[in-house]
């Protein structure tokens, strides 16, 4: 039985579990970016220094985002832990709507504080838009690529905006869309009503380092701020950040050639019929032959990600042609034992 919250890139407790070394694995199961973004030496002050001075990230953040109201954390993940907590002291517990299913995180947090967590399909989500105090989606969904129009968040914000509610978009995977800057619900002044979290981690391949940013009017930031606590983001992570935010080439370039390696891993599935959605850093197969499919798998030491409520997998991306080779070869396999 999986953990309540499980989540991808446990390749030792994959190790454990099919007795197949560390090294010989190959892990599919995160979506994050596998061609890392390339950081130069770091100077030697970012590790001895403490980390109060965050100017330079945000300096490239605000540029990258297009806003003034930006917040770094220790990643998407630390927001998602602490926004909870800024309304634990409501007089009484938040309907909170998670569009669902997603990031099993949301709706691990917002029950961790003690509120009214209700994950919902679309059409229940809009069903009851008068009863919910704040609405989770995430955009593009993981693990089900869905993209929620904007027009639709902005509807959603206006309608619990009249009762002082929030909708909180977790745009984590936005940054590979080649369309990212259009798609995003990030505005260069942000209304009351909406929370936009995004992530360092998946498109820039640092999942490592630990550096999200929360997006929000500044109501909601200087609240955050007090939450997230006294150097919260590590002085490596800074520094890599405003790195990687500020290569425009690279980002260019490397949207691009997501966009196609998603695009071969998409064929692959094709050919072994395995009906499946994409986004340019993982693809989504909801199959009832989910379960098998990854023992099959893990059994040939490639890790991909299993959900437990739901019937699918998810597959990322192959970091080279020797592991995308692999990769063929064992779904070829597997498609003669089931």
């Amino acid at each position: 039985m999986l953990d309540s919250v499980f989540h991808g890139g446990d390749i030792r407790r994959a190790s454990q579990e099919f007795d197949i070394a560390l090294c010989d694995w190959l892990d599919l199961s995160t979506g994050i970016n596998p061609y890392t973004y390339p950081l130069p030496d770091a100077p030697t002050s970012v590790w001895r220094n403490l980390p109060y001075d965050d100017y330079f990230l945000l300096v490239a953040a605000k540029r990258y985002y297009n806003t003034e109201h930006i917040l770094p954390v220790a990643g998407s993940q630390q927001a998602i832990e602490i926004i909870p907590r800024l309304f634990s002291n409501a007089q009484s517990a938040l309907k909170v709507a998670v569009l669902s299913p997603s990031y099993a995180e949301h709706t691990e947090q917002w029950s961790r504080y003690g509120h009214d967590v209700w994950p919902v399909s679309l059409d229940e989500l809009e069903s009851k838009l008068d009863v919910w105090d704040l609405i989770v989606v995430v955009r593009p969904n993981n693990p089900t690529t869905e993209m929620i129009v904007r027009d639709r968040i902005e509807r959603w914000r206006q309608t619990l905006q009249q009762r002082s509610g929030i909708v909180i978009v977790d745009e984590a995977f936005m940054d590979a869309e080649p369309h990212h800057a259009s798609l995003t619900c990030i505005q260069p002044e942000m209304p009351e009503g909406l929370i936009v979290l995004r992530s360092i981690g998946k498109f820039f391949g640092l999942a490592g380092i630990r550096l999200g940013f929360v997006v929000a009017n500044p109501s909601y930031l200087n609240r955050l701020q007090g939450e997230r606590g006294l150097w919260a983001v590590s002085g490596p992570a800074l520094w890599a950040g405003q790195s990687c935010l500020s290569d425009e080439l690279w980002q260019q370039e490397m949207r691009a050639h997501l966009n196609s390696q998603s695009i071969l891993l998409s064929d692959l599935l094709e050919r072994m019929h395995l009906p499946h959605a994409r986004t340019p850093l993982f693809c989504y197969v909801p199959t009832a032959s989910a379960e098998q499919i990854y023992r099959l798998l893990a059994q040939q030491g490639i890790l991909i990600r299993l959900f437990e409520h739901i019937p699918a997998i998810r597959i990322g991306l192959p970091p080279n042609q020797a592991a995308a080779h692999r990769l063929e070869a064992a779904l070829h396999d597997m498609t003669a034992r089931i």
